[in-house]
C-alpha cells in the first residue's frame, strides 16, 4: 500500500518547473551559439578559398600577358 502511494506521480514543484526551464534555455542558448560558430567558420573558410581561387586567376593572367609579351618581342 505505501509503495504504491510512493509510487504515485507527485506534481512538479513550480521550482523544478522554473529549473527544467532554465536548463532547457541554457541548452538551447548553447546549441545556437554552436550553431553560430559553425556559420560563421564555414563562412571564413569560404571568403579564404574564394580569395585564393582569385589569386590564382590573377597569377595565370599575368602568367599569360608576360609570355604573350614575350612572343610579341
Amino acid at each position: 500500500e505505501s509503495a504504491r502511494k510512493a509510487k504515485k506521480s507527485r506534481p512538479t514543484k513550480k521550482s523544478e518547473r522554473k529549473a527544467r526551464r532554465a536548463d532547457q534555455q541554457k541548452s538551447q542558448r548553447e546549441r545556437r551559439r554552436r550553431a553560430d560558430q559553425q556559420k560563421s567558420q564555414r563562412e571564413r573558410r569560404r571568403r579564404a578559398d574564394q580569395q585564393k581561387r582569385q589569386r590564382e586567376r590573377r597569377r595565370r593572367a599575368d602568367q599569360q600577358k608576360r609570355q604573350r609579351e614575350r612572343r610579341a618581342r
